[in-house]
């Protein structure tokens, strides 16, 4: 998200008085074109990241400062992975170094992607794990409200 642009870009208020929900996509905040491993939708800003707004909580409020109504935003949550080619793979931890991209499930056009279903090992490090417990957390949350 640009920041600078983003304010004078969009009349949040106008907009919010004539659409039932905005949709907020809290998703790929890292990536293989990081070079460096990385959580896709970290919910709070790690002091390890490279900019303090990569962040669903960063990204929420900056829409409630913009003057979007909480109660019509929808938080994307990502059901899916990314995947990187580690430089070393004894090194696999969050900010780890890459080569870019992994193998993405049955090595698709768009690399490094991968549904909730699959997980790689060794070379390759996907952020799967986190993802289904937080959806499935989510969902949890949604039928007991």
């Amino acid at each position: 998200m640009n920041l600078i642009v983003f304010f004078p870009a969009y009349d949040v208020p106008t907009i919010a008085k004539y659409v039932d929900w905005i949709g907020v996509m809290d998703y790929d905040f890292h990536g293989s074109w990081d070079k460096v491993t990385g959580h896709i939708a970290p919910l709070y800003f790690n002091p390890g990241d490279s900019e303090d707004f990569l962040n669903v909580d960063y990204s929420i409020r900056y829409w409630i400062k913009a003057g979007a109504p909480r109660s019509k935003l929808v938080m994307g949550v990502p059901l899916y992975g990314q995947t990187f080619t580690l430089a070393e793979p004894a090194n696999n931890g969050l900010y780890a170094p890459t080569y870019g991209p992994g193998r993405s499930y049955l090595d698709l056009s768009t690399h490094s992607i991968m549904p909730n279903a699959q997980c790689n090992s060794g070379r390759y490090m996907g952020q799967i794990r986190a993802h289904s417990k937080l959806a499935r957390f989510m969902l949890h949350h949604a039928r007991s409200a």
